[in-house]
């Protein structure tokens, strides 16, 4: 049997354990209960709505744009957490997969440029721009598919680009190049 672990102030006069929702907010003192944070939900969809009215108040957005961006930001709200930059380039696909036909028909341009703007800011690579512009193309998403993995375009066991570092995951990290990354890997789908 596992011990429950037990909230106490430590002698340093700091708490145990930390809400994991609301940050700096110490658990009530006794039994740790492993439901603790699943029970303790934060609904910050008025975050969203805030946004979005800041940004369709804003002069010279095209609407286009501005329903774009509240698009991409429910998105990411609704998605998995993004600690780190290196995820973007595979959330940036799976917006793409899972709004292709939207973008396709209506955004085209302001997510070319979202794209744009998060390459110029050196949060994606080129390759990982063409791989989103590329998945929006329901006739190349048709035709190739997407690795589940990463959700870049699939590439044949044939093909020289097959299991070899592509986009973001070439960059230099802590590691050294080559940093072996599920974020940017070509991985295949098998059928």
């Amino acid at each position: 049997a596992v011990a429950i672990p037990v909230q106490v102030i430590g002698a340093d006069g700091l708490f145990r354990f930390y809400d994991p929702l609301r940050w700096g907010v110490p658990l009530p003192i006794g039994p740790v209960k492993k439901e603790a944070a699943t029970d303790l939900k934060v609904d910050c969809k008025w975050q969203l709505e805030q946004t979005a009215q800041r940004i369709a108040s804003r002069c010279g957005i095209p609407d286009d744009r501005a329903m774009f961006m509240q698009l991409w930001n429910g998105f990411v709200d609704d998605g998995p957490r993004m600690p780190s930059d290196r995820l973007l380039p595979a959330a940036c696909r799976r917006f793409a997969k899972q709004h292709a036909q939207l973008v396709k028909e209506c955004f085209m341009t302001a997510f070319t440029e979202h794209l744009v703007n998060l390459w110029e800011f050196h949060l994606l690579h080129v390759e990982d721009v063409q791989d989103c512009l590329l998945i929006v193309d329901s006739a190349f998403a048709r035709k190739a598919g997407l690795c589940s993995g990463c959700y870049r375009p699939a590439h044949a066991f044939d093909c020289e680009q097959h299991g070899q570092l592509s986009g973001a995951a070439r960059w230099p990290c802590s590691t050294g190049i080559g940093f072996e990354s599920n974020v940017s890997m070509c991985e295949p789908c098998l059928p």
